[in-house]
């Protein structure tokens, strides 16, 4: 009889030991892509030890960009043993968030993300999910919600070169209220943006991957965006990639039946001077109906009463049509 319970026990205890060595094992993954990480730091990364829930807790995650700051007090990763290739990421219901120097509390409402990974594959990611219901900013709305869906694909044929993964992207975000963010903007409502397109990664990314191995953006596509301000409506696609200097290259094309509110809201926000509206909305109806040569995208002439602005980069320079704007801005990395 106590053979037989040692038979049947066993496998338990293996697999205990191997949940709670697995465990261990991510703390440490995580740990020290934190400390790989010099804009990252975290007070504490302990295993949750829930035979529910494969995973970490993570106390204290601050995030310190040049002029943007995020703080988490908590936040929990875990893999459930029903789905052991999906891990999921939920967030706290109030974080902090600094802006240029202004410390505000950020509300989150459900929000969290979800991963699904490929086990075989080093645990590359094959898809993500992020979503977010009511966002506030000191108790004020600050956005009715935001979702964010990233799905593995074949780089394709129109990949940059060192394009190593590929990942289609449908983004909305619903009734952001920037000027909560900017009070001097001035805008004239709030923000609605809908956008779909792809970006290309150097490498794929793994949930676990080793140290020096997070992926860089190498491209990105826009094959539709639509963004609404108040009464303004704008409409993108275009393509976007860095240049052997790190800077952009590629072509944007902007449309809008709203062009003279647009250069209003630039002449409000003190972007151009009021005198130069007029003068700017003639050059504009001039710029749109010029041919966009490109060799990577097809992009549609404009509607009736709507114009087409195209915005290019090449050679360390952008420019709008023929109009020179000066140097290109570096490529995000």
């Amino acid at each position: 009889m106590r053979r037989l319970f040692l038979l049947l026990i066993l496998p338990l205890l293996v697999l205990s030991g191997l949940w709670l060595g697995a465990e261990s094992l991510l703390v440490r993954g995580l740990r020290g892509g934190v400390g790989d990480e010099p804009a990252l730091q975290a007070a504490a990364i302990t295993p949750l030890r829930d035979p529910r829930r494969f995973g970490a807790r993570i106390d204290d995650l601050r995030w310190q960009g040049q002029d943007l700051g995020l703080r988490l007090p908590q936040a929990t990763l875990w893999v459930s043993p029903r789905h052991p290739t999906e891990m999921r990421l939920a967030l706290p219901p109030q974080a902090g968030l600094e802006l240029r120097g202004r410390a505000m509390a950020l509300g989150l409402e459900d929000a969290g993300a979800r991963l699904r990974l490929r086990p075989l594959q080093g645990l590359e990611v094959a898809s993500a999910h992020l979503l977010a219901g009511p966002l506030t900013l000191d108790g004020a709305p600050l956005a009715a919600g935001l979702r964010a869906d990233a799905t593995a694909a074949a780089p394709g044929g129109d990949a940059p070169a060192g394009a190593g993964s590929a990942y289609d992207l449908d983004i909305a975000l619903t009734a952001l209220d920037l000027n909560a963010l900017a009070p001097g903007l001035r805008l004239p409502g709030l923000l609605d943006l809908a956008a779909s397109g792809r970006a290309w990664l150097d490498r794929p990314p793994a949930a676990m991957g080793q140290d020096g191995d997070r992926p860089l953006l190498a491209g990105l596509r826009i094959d539709d965006s639509e963004l609404t301000l108040g009464g303004l409506r704008l409409r993108a696609s275009g393509w976007l990639q860095p240049d052997a200097q790190g800077r952009l290259e590629g072509q944007i094309a902007l449309y809008s039946p709203d062009s003279r509110q647009l250069l209003a809201l630039a002449a409000n926000s003190g972007l151009i001077p009021p005198g130069m509206v007029s003068f700017a909305g003639n050059m504009m109806e001039s710029i749109s109906s010029m041919p966009i040569v490109s060799a990577r995208m097809r992009f549609r002439a404009p509607a009736p009463g709507e114009l087409r602005l195209p915005l290019s980069f090449a050679e360390g320079r952008a420019s709008l049509g023929p109009l020179p704007l000066g140097a290109a801005p570096m490529f995000p990395r």
